[in-house]
């Protein structure tokens, strides 16, 4: 019983360390000026699910999982509409990471699409370089041909019904949130962007 005592102890020690933590987080993020989402949303499922960080998104991957695809349809069809609803981070400029396992198949797949430097860069070219809004700070993205290989390989419906309805969804429009508002605008706040020639395009729109 000593021994429970002292684990349980511990455990209880930890908790508390993790109740305080994560309690401060909102606090210490706040502090920072990025916009925080506050809204909690609570969904159950039986023969799947699909968590993004929009709503329009997840239904889009929802849609594809009752169309008949499977996880991949969806992760493609997500992944394309974030770049359309999050374009702070879910974008096709960038790269990622996938894991796939099917039940019929007792290896698990990794598929490495993150960006890459281009063909021509050099170690050196970074020495005497570090703004963070420079050319040769841009990588050669690589979301794209990841989710085409992934698709391609595991993927059931046509390439094509999983791009459709991010396709629909940037054509026609949607709702723009408080959070998305703030996201954007904030780029423009910066203190090293906010001349008027940097960004142009986008302070048109914002």
């Amino acid at each position: 019983m000593k021994n429970l005592s002292c684990r349980l102890g511990t455990y209880v020690k930890i908790l508390l360390v993790l109740v305080c933590v994560l309690g401060s987080v909102p606090t210490l993020l706040a502090k920072t000026g990025r916009p925080l989402r506050t809204h909690v949303q609570v969904s159950t499922g039986t023969q799947g699910m699909v968590v993004s960080e929009t709503l329009d998104a997840s239904r889009i991957g929802a849609a594809i999982l009752a169309k008949g695809g499977n996880a991949v349809d969806a992760t493609v069809a997500v992944a394309f509409a974030l770049a359309v609803t999050w374009p702070e981070a879910g974008n096709i400029a960038g790269g990622g990471f996938m894991m796939i396992a099917q039940p019929d198949d007792a290896q698990v797949h990794f598929v490495d699409y993150r960006e890459k430097a281009p063909a021509a860069a050099t170690a050196e070219m970074f020495i005497n370089n570090t703004s963070r809004f420079s050319w040769q700070q841009v990588g050669v993205p690589g979301t794209v041909a990841g989710l085409y290989l992934a698709h391609q390989k595991w993927g059931k419906l046509t390439w094509e019904q999983c791009l459709m309805p991010s396709s629909e969804l940037a054509a026609k429009g949607f709702e723009v949130d408080a959070y998305l508002a703030r996201s954007m605008n904030f780029v423009l706040t910066r203190k090293n962007v906010r001349t008027p020639d940097k960004f142009s395009e986008l302070r048109k729109v914002f």
